[in-house]
């Protein structure tokens, strides 16, 4: 079940295109064997995206279906495994309830934009009016909150929200004309469900549990001038969903016990955000995002990164002495050259939650400037997994200026 979940999950929401709706029996047929679609939905994940035709002729109309969509998506998205939303390029679809596949072909609408409208169980329609957007997914989809997530009910699943908030001054930018005191802010979400999957008690001091790390929800808000690749970030941050990370007594990540599927399915996810986005900067960063999966190491670099799962595995174990200490190296993100020292100081237990102090130091060969690096966490006594983390970054490099603040609770 997992697996079957984790290649339909991933697929769609880096594939996750966007735009359409309409009952046009000409345009929405059924999909013959050897007819396959650039995109395929399949039920029970539901899907309003926003299409145009290929070499469609900017105009008036035009231009309203894509402010119309944007707007839609804002509202309603952003996309996520049950429900697909958003604008997209992609001009031939297939969607399936299990008993039936349609297929449809963008260039054969009737006219050059319209939206495309799956409720999960039926023939998907076609909606050509701007006006009626809208509507038809209020109707058709129900896209609001009232539905009851799985995971609320499964006690077995923890649930853990990571805010990560970016802030650069304009002397980082090629553009030396932007003001000097102007500040580029970006801010990173992720809702992970954590579920243990297995337990090694064979040797009784060096036990190990296995997890199944679900990137539940991951929301991009980027600046200005970095909007437009707000997309594509989003989508290839799903790479490690579904991860199957191995934790020692320690509270240490050892291994990764998914490795081959995790790989299996980050080509299927590089294929199909090839098919939306091209070129040689694109090709060169999705290979060199892939080289994570090709490596020996037996755990990903993510694993000490800050805004993935660096802060969810603090390597602190359940139980320890009244001085205890640890010192680790650690990563703020995948987007700078730099790591840290980081050293965690238990500083005392109040009402079973023991909190540690969090500092951190350069790498003697590092060429930045260190200004801050604090903060703290709290982690109940008997487990591994904080239930508040709050951490301060600021840094410099040249002119550059960076600075981080995440921000880690479990829900």
């Amino acid at each position: 079940m997992k697996i079957k979940m984790s290649k339909i999950k991933t697929y769609l929401i880096i594939t996750f295109v966007m735009l359409i709706f309409c009952s046009c029996s000409s345009v929405v047929k059924l999909a013959k064997e050897n007819e396959h679609a650039m995109v395929e939905i399949f039920s029970p994940t539901k899907a309003a995206l926003f299409v145009a035709y290929e070499n469609a002729v900017e105009e008036a109309n035009l231009e309203n279906h894509t402010k119309t969509a944007n707007y839609l998506y804002h509202k309603y998205g952003p996309a996520t495994d049950k429900f697909l939303i958003g604008r997209t390029n992609a001009q031939t679809f297939n969607f399936s309830n299990k008993k039936d596949r349609w297929y449809i072909d963008v260039n054969k609408l009737k006219q050059p934009y319209a939206m495309i409208v799956f409720e999960g169980c039926h023939k998907p329609q076609i909606e050509y009016d701007i006006n009626k957007y809208e509507k038809k997914i209020e109707k058709y989809i129900n896209p609001h909150p009232e539905e009851i997530d799985d995971a609320a009910n499964d006690k077995s699943i923890e649930t853990f929200f990571l805010q990560s908030d970016l802030t650069t001054n304009a002397s980082s930018f090629e553009d030396d004309s932007l003001a000097a005191n102007s500040l580029e802010k970006n801010h990173y979400e992720i809702l992970f469900y954590v579920k243990s999957i297995g337990e090694d008690k064979t040797d009784a001091a060096n036990s190990t549990k296995t997890y199944e790390v679900e990137l539940h929800k991951v929301n991009l808000n980027l600046s200005e001038r970095l909007k437009e690749s707000e997309d594509f970030t989003r989508r290839v941050m799903y790479r490690y969903d579904w991860v199957q990370p191995e934790v020692n007594s320690e509270g240490q990540v050892i291994s990764i016990e998914n490795k081959q599927e995790l790989k299996d399915t980050w080509q299927e996810m590089k294929n199909a955000v090839q098919s939306f986005y091209t070129g040689a900067v694109v090709d060169n960063y999705l290979e060199e995002l892939g080289s994570e999966f090709e490596t020996d190491q037996p755990v990903y670099p993510s694993f000490s990164q800050y805004l993935f799962f660096g802060l969810l595995f603090p390597d602190i174990p359940a139980t320890h002495g009244a001085t205890w200490e640890r010192k680790r190296i650690i990563e703020l993100s995948p987007y700078e050259d730099e790591k840290f020292e980081e050293q965690a100081v238990y500083a005392g237990t109040t009402k079973g939650k023991r909190r540690y102090d969090i500092k951190g130091s350069l790498l003697p060969d590092s060429q930045a400037k260190l200004e801050t690096f604090e903060g703290y966490m709290i982690v109940p006594e008997n487990q591994t997994f904080p239930t508040k983390v709050e951490i301060n970054v600021s840094m410099k490099t040249g002119k550059i200026i960076v600075q981080w603040h995440f921000n880690l609770e479990k829900h």
